[in-house]
């Protein structure tokens, strides 16, 4: 019973983590293309 607990916990923080990562990447990758697009259109 108590592993179990631990067990749904330890996969809500887990789930919880890879969101946060992802959504990191999701807001950098965004940021390049903006970037990128901005460049892009400065030099034309």
């Amino acid at each position: 019973m108590v592993t179990r607990a631990f067990g749904n916990i330890f996969l809500l923080i887990t789930i919880s983590v890879i969101n946060d990562y992802a959504k990191d990447r999701l807001c950098s990758l965004m940021n390049c293309a903006i970037l990128g697009f901005q460049k892009t259109f400065m030099a034309s």
